[in-house]
């Protein structure tokens, strides 16, 4: 097997295990603390016409952000809202990532996001 592929063998396992470990036992933050931290990213994240006049820069500027910023929402409070934030966190990455520069394009993609963010939302409503 040639380095790379240990390389990527050993990143997978690792994130997958990480991934498997931060779900268990009381790692999860608190519902209201990390309400107050998804609340600050998903309202920082910026609007169809901020995307749009950043460009190129701005997306990649954006990018950089999210993967640190992301990795600050992991884990959750519960396993019942994982599946939408995961979601959630994969369409502003991808958003993020081919940086539309179709308004109509992007305004389908916000809307898909908003749906996804209700579920959070939603998931946190219910946990109070």
């Amino acid at each position: 097997m040639s380095r790379v592929r240990r390389v990527l063998l050993a990143g997978a396992l690792t994130a997958f295990v990480g991934g498997s470990l931060t779900g268990c036992g009381d790692d999860r933050p608190s519902d209201d603390a990390w309400r107050i931290e998804w609340e600050t990213q998903r309202d920082a994240f910026p609007s169809a016409d901020e995307l749009l006049a950043g460009g190129l820069d701005g997306c990649g500027e954006l990018l950089g952000r999210l993967r640190v910023e992301l990795d600050e929402l992991r884990p959750t409070p519960s396993a019942e809202i994982d599946d939408a934030f995961e979601a959630w966190a994969a369409h502003v990455e991808t958003i993020a990532f081919e940086c539309p520069d179709d308004a109509a394009d992007l305004a389908q993609r916000y809307r898909e996001l908003d749906v996804l963010a209700s579920e959070i939302d939603a998931g946190l409503a219910a946990e109070s």
